[in-house]
């Protein structure tokens, strides 16, 4: 798709100045000055086919969100740098195969949404987004992430589904204000010894991942709220799973576990057990009388 394309598509911009409640359809490009730059608060280009920004995207040195979801962007230009401002930017649904190299210089970026891309890493100086909140890197191709990821202090939220990673680097479980963590759908073959570390998870997502056990130190997520460990090669849980106390649905499906910790039975506010799909699994007294609890609390246990 050539630049003449993309002209043609931008004349459906649409911009929306919440400030002062103003909504304009701008026909070209290179007239969006006429609307005040220094003004503009918010930019959307969604859905609008289109295959490259141009550098003047600078301009808009006060947008606050940026919105290009659901377009065929490869890269971006370097001089989106420059959005000093910008605290929202949406990639996602793109074709965009690597970021700028200075990204990191956008430091009031506090959500990064840039799912269903094609990216292969990040660049080196992505951990200088220290203001950053919630990222959603879900869909891509990636198979590492920065060793010193836990720099990003500040991050709330983190999805990195459906990629290629085999580990989590151990700088990760230095993300002390991570609330939620999605990884479902990579090879992560074993989980960082730290992971207790996250003691503000609320959800943390390992569905359909590689892994045989588990870290002690996860017994220390008493915040932990969802856990969800379907379709791994667990044989064993630790003996003291069961310091998880906050946990209200816990998906063990699909693994391999022969037996479970008597520790379990200290989760009082599970609503949530599922079992099936470990067709090895010896069941105790013990527990049997657990899952009776769990129902007459209107829970299920799912065998």
């Amino acid at each position: 798709m050539d630049d003449s394309r993309d002209t043609q598509n931008l004349k459906h911009l649409i911009t929306d100045m919440k400030a002062r409640n103003f909504i304009a359809i701008v026909p070209k490009f290179d007239k969006i000055t006429n609307f005040e730059n220094g003004k503009l608060k918010i930019l959307t280009l969604e859905s609008l086919t289109i295959s490259k920004l141009p550098q003047d995207i600078a301009k808009f040195n006060n947008l606050v969100e940026l919105n290009l979801h659901n377009n065929y962007l490869i890269s971006l230009p370097t001089s989106i740098e420059e959005l000093h401002a910008l605290k929202l930017l949406d990639l996602s649904n793109n074709k965009i195969e690597f970021l700028p190299q200075n990204i990191g210089s956008m430091t009031s970026l506090s959500q990064l949404y840039l799912n269903s891309n094609k990216l292969t890493r990040f660049p080196d100086n992505f951990i200088n987004l220290r203001t950053l909140k919630f990222l959603d890197v879900s869909v891509n191709k990636l198979k590492i992430l920065p060793e010193h990821f836990g720099r990003l202090r500040q991050l709330v939220e983190l999805k990195i589904n459906d990629n290629k990673l085999k580990y989590l680097p151990l700088s990760s479980m230095d993300l002390i204000h991570l609330a939620i963590l999605e990884t479902n759908d990579n090879k992560l073959q074993k989980l960082p010894y730290n992971i207790g570390n996250l003691l503000n998870l609320k959800m943390l997502e390992l569905e359909n991942n590689q892994l045989t056990s588990l870290p002690d130190s996860i017994s220390k997520l008493t915040s932990l709220e969802y856990l969800n460990l379907q379709g791994n090669q667990l044989t064993s849980l630790p003996l003291s799973m069961g310091n998880i106390i906050s946990v209200v649905q816990l998906r063990l499906d699909n693994n391999d576990l022969k037996s479970l910790p008597k520790s379990l039975i200290n989760l009082d506010k599970i609503n949530l057990l599922a079992l099936q799909g470990n067709d090895n699994l010896q069941i105790d007294s013990t527990h049997e009388q657990w899952f009776d609890e769990i129902k007459k609390r209107s829970g299920r246990v799912i065998l």
